[in-house]
């Protein structure tokens, strides 16, 4: 989130720079960055910049415009109900490099199953909806964990200061959560009646521990774990997709597995 070490950081590079790649979301700490400075940057000192905002989908985020590539799942959000593996790429007509990318990309496409197109293409006709369910849903599902005793930190995209910005919407800060607790990460993670996984944007409530699945060589080492912290990661990171279901029944959820 630091704009200007970053640039820094790009500047020292100079020709050996070819490009850089952003997730806008991050993941799991769902910060958005100062997109239109760092693609101004890699732009100056002659880099492509691939922009990846799938934590919050495209249906929330407007990056492309900032971008020479932007990749993206359509696992998520697109296709709410976690049924299809697929993702999509789409240039920027305005980048400098545009027509250099339309030629040379189609080479390493992989072509999706006819199948599984034909599923997204059903999918997508309600996917805006269900989108918006998410975005309500998760919103207020913020302003209660904020508020609660047992959480001790959340971590949500429309918070971050550049996200408006970026956004089709201050409404639009997608599904995703990250929390920290204040007591056992484990007793929580026990207790609460959701559906265990690690996919996100789909039309169920699930949970996961963010670290324990992506980097468990990590967090059961002190070295590990120390590691993590001075990288600004906590090891107990709860990392929540909120789904389409009625409001009141998610919080529910959460407000009995926080009792304790």
């Amino acid at each position: 989130m630091d704009t200007n070490a970053v640039i820094k950081k790009l500047s020292a590079l100079g020709d050996r720079l070819a490009g850089v790649v952003v997730e806008c979301p991050t993941n799991p700490l769902v910060q958005v960055c100062d997109l239109e400075r760092v693609s101004e940057s890699v732009h100056a000192e002659g880099g492509l910049l691939i922009i990846d905002p799938t934590v919050a989908s495209v249906y929330n985020m407007d990056v492309l415009p900032y971008a020479d590539v932007l990749v993206t799942s359509l696992t998520k959000y697109a296709a709410y109900e976690g049924d299809i593996m697929i993702g999509s790429l789409a240039l920027n007509r305005q980048s400098a490099h545009y027509e250099a990318l339309k030629s040379i990309l189609p080479k390493f496409q992989v072509p999706p199953y006819k199948g599984c197109l034909k599923r997204l293409a059903h999918e997508m006709q309600y996917a805006a909806e269900k989108v918006a369910r998410m975005n309500a849903n998760a919103g207020q599902l913020v302003k209660f964990l904020k508020a609660h005793p047992a959480v001790s930190s959340v971590y949500y995209a429309a918070d971050s200061p550049h996200h408006s910005k970026f956004a089709r919407s201050d409404r639009n800060g997608g599904a995703m959560i990250t929390i920290e607790l204040a007591g056992s990460m484990q007793q929580f993670y026990d207790k609460i009646a959701v559906m265990k996984g690690p996919s996100f944007g789909v039309q169920t409530t699930l949970l996961c521990p963010f670290m324990y699945l992506a980097h468990y060589d990590l967090v059961t080492q002190e070295k590990g774990r120390s590691f993590l912290k001075e990288a600004g990661l906590s090891s107990e990171l709860i990392r929540i997709s909120v789904g389409v279901e009625p409001y009141r029944e998610i919080e529910a959820v959460f407000a009995e597995a926080l009792k304790k």
